[in-house]
């Protein structure tokens, strides 16, 4: 496939084929599913005969079906042979490196070769079999899917609760959908965005030092918070940038989703304000994080969103402090508080409850991403007992629940059942990190 659209975009046929791998990896499966059929019914070496285009052989049906598909599309018969011949070449390429005998490769080869005449043969035949009339309507049909779908996408687009940015090559703005255009205006209409292209072109120097960091970088992500000036208030937004998926280059640019943290912010204001700081890591303590927690568990519920607990103790603490003192323990809670930092996001809440007990509540998350963190804070573990001093390793037993729309739970709740997962870890701790969910 990577041969293929090497090919496909050095030679400029990209401007006319799809953006998504999914495509072209399906192309590619669906031709080399009917080579292997091919030689199946034809063991020998293909050679040109007139009786060769069977309307019901799966290497004829399957021509008509993709003569049909791109057709439709407006493809001149001469640019998809085109194309067709880079195909050819890189399946001998493929062929090539293969590494067989001399003879079975002169074999293959000129068996490659006639399989692909006979195909080009097929397709011609295809193409030219079909009236005026079953071409305009044909055009037609795919005019209208192509009206129906770009309608369903700009629903889609402007009907998302997050404003998102769609950037170009240049970071400058090439579409926005409603939400984002509530930035700027106190009130539009849906469509107003697609209709009208408020504030096309221009950049968004808000976050102009973040654009180019990541593409001085070449990160396919970034995530930051960042505060806005609107038209009416100061908001604080988590900021997402993802790159273009798009295998053929033809559209590079950034696609930017903004979520609204201003509560948050105004929260943490409140809870400096509350001493609500554990004063040996820095963390928030068991106030601050009940009380921060229950007002985003609300959130998750209002806007459907996942969240995933995390308890953690840390194993030998009593120890620790028994036969080495208690600055040395302080040492390893500080320790432990900052690899929590590293690892988890500045949008999720971090909390220290207990002597040895650490709490987070990640919200907004993707199933599975538990097993990410799990494996993070494991690797970031293990990096700190091989760079620290510390006298004994730094171990940790870890719990987890999950909030969902489904199971409601309170901030209790979860902490109850994390707390019950966590101490069956206790009970089988080992020298790394144990976990249970």
């Amino acid at each position: 496939m990577e041969r293929i659209l090497y090919y496909a975009r050095e030679y400029q046929f990209t401007r006319y084929t799809s953006t998504l791998a999914e495509a072209w990896r399906l192309s590619v499966q669906g031709l080399t599913q009917t080579l292997s059929e091919y030689t199946i019914l034809n063991p020998d070496i293909p050679q040109m005969k007139p009786s060769d285009n069977d309307p019901n052989s799966p290497s004829m049906r399957f021509c008509i079906e993709i003569v049909r598909s791109h057709r439709q599309r407006g493809i001149p018969i001469e640019l998809f042979l085109g194309l067709f011949k880079y195909y050819r070449r890189a399946y001998k390429e493929c062929l090539m490196e293969s590494m067989l005998e001399t003879e079975t490769h002169e074999w293959c080869c000129s068996y490659l070769e006639g399989y692909f005449d006979q195909m080009e043969i097929m397709i011609s035949s295809a193409w030219h079999n079909t009236t005026a009339d079953e071409k305009i309507q044909a055009l037609e049909a795919y005019s209208r899917n192509i009206t129906n779908e770009k309608n369903k996408y700009l629903a889609l687009f402007g009907s998302l609760p997050q404003p998102v940015f769609i950037l170009d090559e240049s970071n400058l703005i090439n579409h926005m959908n409603d939400a984002a255009i509530h930035l700027y205006k106190s009130q539009s209409l849906p469509g107003d965005a697609y209709y009208h292209s408020y504030h096309v072109g221009e950049s968004l120097s808000w976050i102009q030092k973040e654009l180019e960091q990541m593409h001085s970088e070449n990160n396919q992500y970034m995530e930051f918070e960042k505060q806005f000036q609107n038209h009416q208030n100061q908001l604080w937004y988590e900021c997402k940038l993802t790159r273009m998926q798009d295998v053929t280059h033809q559209f590079l640019g950034t696609m930017l989703v903004l979520n609204d943290i201003t509560l948050r912010k105004h929260s943490e204001e409140t809870l400096r304000n509350l001493s609500v700081e554990d004063d040996l890591t820095g963390l928030f303590n068991r106030r601050g994080f009940l009380w921060l927690a229950h007002r985003q568990l609300k959130l998750c519920r209002r806007m459907n969103k996942r969240a995933v607990l995390f308890y953690m103790d840390i194993d030998y603490l009593k120890k620790v402090n028994d036969e080495y003192g208690h600055p040395e323990g302080d040492r390893y809670l500080k320790a432990f508080a900052q690899l929590l930092k590293k690892v988890f996001r500045e949008s999720d809440i971090i909390g220290r409850i207990g002597g040895d007990e650490f709490l987070v509540l990640a919200v907004d998350v993707n199933d599975g991403c538990e097993s990410l963190l799990q494996s993070r804070l494991m690797e970031k573990i293990q990096e700190n007992n091989i760079q620290s001093h510390l006298p004994l390793p730094l171990s940790a037993s870890l719990g987890i629940s999950f909030y969902s729309n489904q199971t409601d739970l309170t901030i209790e709740e979860l902490i109850a059942e994390a707390d019950v997962r966590m101490y069956e870890v206790k009970k089988n701790r080992r020298d790394s990190l144990n976990i249970v969910r």
